[in-house]
C-alpha cells in the first residue's frame, strides 16, 4: 500500500492510504466490459475504493448483505486535477 503524507500540506501529522485509490482510479480509465472510460482523481474514487474493498470480503459482503443483485451509488466529486500525479497513477509509478 501506498502512503500520501498529507502533515505538511494542513499542518497535521496525518497520512492518507492509496494503494486502493490508485487501483481505483485505473480501474475507471480502462474499464471492463465496454464501459466508458472516466478520467477521476484520486479523492474522487474513495467510495468506489471502499466499496471493492467491502466486495472483496465474504465476511463484510454477508453482513452488509450485498450479493450478485446488489446496487450500489458511488459519487465522484473531482476530475483530474493534477494531470502529472494522474499520469503517475495511469503508469503505475506514483509514489
Amino acid at each position: 500500500m501506498l502512503y500520501k503524507d498529507e502533515g505538511p500540506r494542513f499542518g497535521i501529522g496525518s497520512f492518507r492510504a492509496l494503494g486502493g485509490a490508485y487501483a481505483a482510479v485505473r480501474l475507471l480509465a480502462r474499464p471492463q466490459g465496454g464501459g466508458p472510460a472516466i478520467a477521476a482523481g484520486e479523492s474522487a474514487v474513495a467510495g468506489l475504493a471502499a466499496l471493492i474493498a467491502v466486495a472483496s470480503d465474504a465476511g463484510w459482503r454477508d453482513r452488509l448483505g450485498l450479493d450478485a443483485r446488489s446496487v450500489a451509488l458511488v459519487i465522484g466529486s473531482e476530475g483530474v486535477t493534477d494531470p502529472a500525479i494522474y499520469d503517475r497513477i495511469m503508469a503505475g509509478a506514483a509514489r
